[in-house]
């Protein structure tokens, strides 16, 4: 058996047992209680020597181990094998297990330390240098019947250094608007929400210009607008001053509209797109909202839903994009979602109420306490440019910039804007980026 093959088998094993243990939460409790009872240290100790058995033997030992002792050793030896595995890597590897395929991925930075390794029976604890996702996510949203495809994004496609690893620190301006320029909506009579502009394209394109300029005023390197802001007109201004100027930004979230695509429905809807830029305008990925808002009051959002989420591997972590309630439903598959994904970061423009806001807060409290996720949320008010009523209105970031548990608010104030949060604090393979 080559080296290859033989790196292959083991990450096949490593996904059989994560599978294994993902569908049958109650294998991790017992596991943990087994590891208790034998001792934490000495559990450490042989789950060490294993380490070394499979790094030195390239297989399994025939020695009978718990699952998640093979689980936690494979993790580690995988990545101390797999130094030129060919690919495994970067580009995901996929592997068929009771009944759908599984993707695998090493991550460019391990997990770490983190609030949820403090937490009993977590399973997340236990695979710090990879991620495993299934290949199409079970969609059980009542009005949808596809399954929602995983994306990954290796950084190798776009030819950009995420270069941070420098500082401690990252800047992040939330660009929302104080302008009165509101989504035109057609058809809010009939409570139907799609729109294809803003009320006055060239009001707020001025806004955008002071906010763009602020932010490069303010040293930010990464720039996110909110939900429904801005149109795909205004898009492309972004991106050709983005090309055109000095701004020292590295990414930016140019908000979402409502545009028709290449992908549309036989009902000829439009999709909620946003995307993630380079600080010099160039392309990552695109994602396509897939739970549209809906509210027999109000209004519908009456748009194609999206059918995939993204995962863009960097040297500080893994990225992903969601709009709104893509985000923010706290409960059911929505939660497992994010749980499961574990991106160290999630940029979200939003057009919420008070409501909808909480909701992103809880949300956002649970995925850091789970994986340490860092969430950016810009968020637009719908019906008033910028109110100052309650808290998080405008957005928040989450943690706080030292990394303690807790939100910063955006504000109106100058600077308000502004916030900081560390990356993780692992160094970054160079090598991949």
């Amino acid at each position: 058996m080559s080296e290859l093959e033989a790196n292959i088998a083991l990450t096949n094993k490593l996904i059989e047992l994560w599978v294994e243990f993902y569908t049958c939460p109650g294998l991790i409790v017992k596991e943990e209680t087994s590891r208790r009872h034998l001792g934490v240290d000495q559990w450490n100790q042989k789950c060490d020597q294993l380490v070394v058995l499979i790094c030195d033997n390239k297989t399994l030992p025939a020695t009978e181990y718990s699952p998640l002792m093979l689980l936690a050793a494979l993790d580690k030896a995988i990545v101390d094998l797999g130094k030129e595995d060919g690919g495994l890597r970067v580009v995901p590897y996929r592997h068929h297990v009771q009944g759908q395929d599984w993707l695998l991925v090493r991550r460019v930075v391990p997990l770490g330390v983190r609030k949820h390794l403090q937490q009993f029976a977590h399973l997340r604890n236990w695979l710090n240098y990879h991620l495993i996702v299934p290949a199409h996510y079970p969609h059980y949203a009542a009005k949808c019947s596809h399954a929602l495809e995983i994306r990954f994004c290796p950084p190798k496609d776009h030819g950009k250094s995420l270069n941070v690893l420098g500082g401690d620190s990252l800047p992040v301006w939330f660009g929302t608007f104080t302008d009165q320029v509101t989504p035109h909506w057609p058809n809010i009579q009939e409570k139907k929400c799609t729109s294809e502009r803003v009320t006055d394209q060239d009001k707020r394109w001025a806004s955008i210009k002071d906010s763009l300029c602020a932010a490069r005023e303010a040293e930010a390197k990464v720039v996110i607008f909110p939900e429904l802001s801005v149109c795909p007109s205004l898009r492309k201004k972004i991106l050709d001053w983005l090309n055109n100027e000095q701004n020292g930004f590295l990414l930016v979230v140019p908000g979402s509209f409502h545009e028709q695509v290449e992908r549309t429905t036989s009902h000829g809807l439009p999709v909620n797109r946003t995307g993630l830029f380079t600080g010099k305008g160039n392309h990552i990925f695109w994602h396509d909202k897939f739970i549209p808002f809906g509210d027999d009051k109000v209004c519908h959002e009456l748009v194609s839903s999206g059918n995939a989420v993204t995962l863009w591997m960097t040297s500080i972590g893994v990225f992903a994009l969601a709009v709104c309630r893509d985000f923010c439903e706290g409960e059911g598959w929505v939660r497992t979602l994010w749980e499961t994904l574990a991106p160290d970061w999630v940029l979200v423009p939003s057009m919420s109420f008070s409501g909808g806001m909480s909701a992103h807060l809880k949300q956002a409290a649970n995925l850091y306490d789970h994986c340490g996720t860092r969430v950016l949320v810009a968020n637009q008010w719908p019906q008033e440019s910028y109110p100052n009523k309650n808290p998080c209105e405008h957005g928040f970031a989450f943690p706080m910039p030292g990394g303690g548990r807790g939100e910063q608010e955006v504000t109106s104030a100058p600077y308000g804007r502004l916030k900081c949060l560390k990356p993780p604090s692992h160094l970054a393979d160079k090598s991949i980026v």
